[in-house]
């Protein structure tokens, strides 16, 4: 391959981590203050819902300081899911972290969620990317 090529390549599974990890948030916040029924309430904090749209930028970051955008190391197998399901780890307990030093209420069920919704999206989306 050539460079522009593996530009391309690297752009586009960025994107397509990026968008993933979007809707993994999205999908986090409409189940966790969408549904009625969940225990806690559906009262949000704004400082809350800005910790956790932090959460695609931060794992994106973590995720490329993981290597996992380096063209060596591109769909290397289980190691790159392991690799995902890392960042998204880190990201929520850096998360929790800055919620516990900033005095902001975070609703831990939508952080569980979004990490979970991560993890899974990520894997998914790198999964079909690889095959298409």
């Amino acid at each position: 391959m050539r460079a522009r090529e593996h530009r391309a390549l690297v752009i586009g599974l960025l994107a397509s981590d990026a968008m993933m990890l979007l809707w993994a948030s999205a999908g986090a916040l409409g189940v966790r203050y969408g549904v009625s029924r969940w225990p806690g309430g559906t009262e949000t904090s704004s400082s809350g819902l800005a910790l956790l749209l932090l959460a695609p930028a931060l794992t994106l970051g973590l995720m490329a300081a993981g290597g996992l955008y380096h063209l060596d190391d591109l769909f290397s197998g289980h190691r790159e899911y392991a690799g995902v399901v890392r960042a998204c780890t880190y990201a929520a307990f850096a998360l929790l972290l800055l919620a516990f030093l900033l005095d902001v209420d975070l609703s831990r069920g939508a952080l569980i969620l979004s990490w979970g919704f991560s993890c899974f999206l990520v894997g998914s989306g790198r999964f079909v990317f690889r095959r298409g």
